[in-house]
Order: structure tokens, then C-alpha cells, then sequence
């Protein structure tokens, strides 16, 4: 009677996964936020650090990029299927300030670091002001395929810029 009940189970278990098929996908929902640190009181309303321009990515996955505010951005990932697999967005940061420049940090928080690997770069640290320009870089990497289900993670990366008066 074991053996049959183990019998049983293992063909209804063979019988799902055929069903349900192997396939696979994974997805990043990643919110990116620039936070002003306004310690200049004095200087407060001159210092506005914002994304600017079309964002854009490369890699073996497909993204969507949305800018969905002045300091806010939105990127989804779809389509990473090989371990190694990764997109790289890139997003642009300009120093809308007169006078003032801005030092810049990034903070991420990943919640699937079994999944997937998650780096940022700034091309530079500080931001000269009148129109200066930096990039940002999110790169998302699938570290480990998953078998069954579709994986997938939340990911915030702050991006925190503070106003400088001196170079």
C-alpha cells in the first residue's frame, strides 16, 4: 500500500509540473528617489537636483524606465532568464542650481538577494551647479535560477543629495 501511495504521488507530482510547465521569468520593481538634505536654510530654495531627459538601458533582459516625477523614477524588469543574465539602467541627474552644488550617495535595499544581485554608480560624487550633469546606474543581475516559480524583489535605491556651497 506505501509503495502504491509513493507511486501515486510522484506521477500526480510529475502530472503538475508538466501542466504548470518549467517556465520561468523574473521581475525587479525598482522605485528610484533623489532626497534633498537641506541643511542651507538660507540657500533652500536655490538648490534643485532633478532626473532629466529619456533613461535608457542595456543587457540581456528587457526594462521599462519611467520618470515619474521631477525626483522620482520607475524601473520594471522583465525577462532575465540565465544566471549571470542582467540589465543596467542608466538615468541622468542634472543641478538645476544657480549657484550651489550638490554631493551625492546612493542607499539600495534589495528584498531577493537570493535571486538577484543589485549595484549602483554615480558617474561623479558632485554635481556643479547651472545644468551640471551626472549618471546614475541601477544594474540588476539574476544570480540564481529559480526552478518552478517566478521570482521576484523590491528595490529601492535613494539617491541622496546634499548642497555645497564651497567646491
Amino acid at each position: 500500500m506505501k509503495k502504491e501511495t509513493i507511486i501515486l504521488l510522484l506521477v500526480i507530482v510529475v502530472f503538475i509540473l508538466l501542466m504548470a510547465g518549467v517556465g520561468y521569468a523574473v521581475k525587479a520593481d525598482e522605485t528610484l528617489i533623489i532626497s534633498d538634505n537641506m541643511r542651507l536654510l538660507s540657500e533652500q530654495y536655490d538648490f534643485n537636483i532633478e532626473f532629466t531627459g529619456k533613461p535608457t538601458y542595456t543587457g540581456e533582459g528587457a526594462a521599462i524606465l519611467t520618470l515619474t516625477g521631477p525626483t522620482s523614477a520607475k524601473l520594471d524588469i522583465i525577462e532575465l532568464d540565465s544566471v549571470g543574465d542582467s540589465v543596467t539602467a542608466v538615468f541622468t541627474i542634472r543641478n538645476n542650481s544657480n549657484d550651489i552644488y550638490a554631493d551625492l550617495y546612493t542607499n539600495i535595499k534589495n528584498t531577493n538577494t537570493e535571486y538577484f544581485k543589485v549595484t549602483t554608480a554615480l558617474s561623479k560624487s558632485r554635481i556643479k551647479p547651472k545644468a551640471g550633469i551626472v549618471t546614475f546606474q541601477v544594474t540588476v543581475e539574476l544570480i540564481k535560477k529559480p526552478l518552478i516559480k517566478e521570482e521576484k524583489t523590491a528595490i529601492c535605491a535613494n539617491i541622496f543629495a546634499s548642497p555645497v556651497i564651497n567646491k
